[in-house]
């Protein structure tokens, strides 16, 4: 016959274990969400795939800030700024959303296609005429 001791013990292994069993099935499923919206930035920085998003998540991310904190610009004086800062005109409508650590990408409010082209000529000039610094 069991001692009580003995059902109390295979009491708490069996939840301890379920609890485990919780917290691996919630991180599984945050690891893949996550991965799969790494892949989904594309390529730019560390390799565009499973090494890459690794390297991110134990290397860089625990010394990162929160996206919260990373766009607060509540702190940001609202005068005495730089006179060619402060004749910009305001913005109109909210920030771009942003996501990823590395790569870093703007998911909302993308430049039209017709920009693609010379945005490209931009840096490949930059890089043709400064070729002892840039590639």
């Amino acid at each position: 016959m069991e001692s009580s001791a003995d059902s109390q013990r295979q009491l708490v292994i069996g939840g301890a274990g379920a609890v485990a069993a919780l917290l691996l099935g919630l991180a599984t499923t945050w690891a893949i969400k996550d991965y799969n919206a790494y892949i989904a930035l594309g390529p730019g920085g560390p390799p565009n795939n499973f090494f890459g998003w690794a390297i991110v998540n134990i290397a860089v991310r625990p010394f990162c800030s929160t996206k919260a904190k990373a766009t607060f610009t509540d702190d940001y004086p609202k005068h005495g700024a730089h006179n060619n800062i402060e004749s910009l005109p305001r913005r109109r409508g909210p920030r771009a959303s942003v996501a990823g650590l590395v790569p870093h990408r703007q998911v909302t409010q993308r430049a039209p296609e017709t920009m693609r082209t010379p945005v490209s000529n931009l840096f490949e000039n930059a890089a043709s005429e400064n070729p002892d610094i840039l590639e």
